[in-house]
């Protein structure tokens, strides 16, 4: 990524894992609104992690979707991912820290989605989220982020219904659809061959 020749503006070309970048930009710049312009239009699509958290009830999937924290709309647990840790292990801690669910999280991406990113500022970049099946065995009581936001466990159709990003609504929507969706999303969570 190649910023503008600005002096005054902090450099970030020394962070070299392009994952990250996203999250490291905004936490380098959040407080220097002016750099915002610069860092968004040099910005291609930013990356996210989300969990799709469900429990089997029979044959029927629910999942669970949780409001944003600004606007209050429907949707997903998701965020920037973790320094360190594998999207994978990044989109279950989102659950832990929006939802307070505990589980097993999918060893792959079960779909992606794209939506443009508001900042406080008021600009819109596109991001790219990675969705990841979360199997989820336990709900806390308790959560860093429960007075926050609101959580509704619904069905995967009507949990469609109910989001208004574009692309997740697309994606629920075809996840609906889907014949033996218990079996499909059971695969997600079987050890490669490798791992036996």
């Amino acid at each position: 990524m190649k910023l503008s020749p600005d002096p005054t503006l902090p450099s970030i070309h020394r962070f070299a894992h392009k994952d990250l970048l996203p999250g490291i930009i905004i936490e380098t710049f959040k407080n220097i609104p002016e750099a915002w312009p610069t860092v968004f239009r040099s910005a291609k699509t930013l990356t996210q992690v989300a969990a799709l958290p469900y429990v089997v009830i029979g044959r029927r999937v629910e999942i669970l979707l949780v409001t944003s924290r600004r606007r209050g709309v429907w949707l997903l647990p998701r965020g920037w991912p973790i320094e360190g840790m594998s999207y994978t292990m990044s989109a279950a801690r989102e659950a832990m820290e929006e939802a307070g669910l505990v589980g097993e999280i999918g060893r792959s991406v079960l779909g992606d989605y794209t939506y443009e990113k508001r900042t406080g500022h008021g600009y819109r970049v596109p991001c790219r989220v990675f969705i990841y099946p979360l199997l989820v065995t336990e709900q806390r009581l308790d959560w860093p982020e429960k007075a926050e936001r609101k959580q509704r466990w619904c069905d995967v159709e009507s949990a469609a219904s109910l989001v208004r990003q574009e692309e997740l609504h697309e994606f629920l929507d075809a996840l609906s659809d889907v014949p033996d969706l218990v079996g499909r999303l059971a695969t997600y969570h079987q050890p490669n061959r490798r791992d036996t």
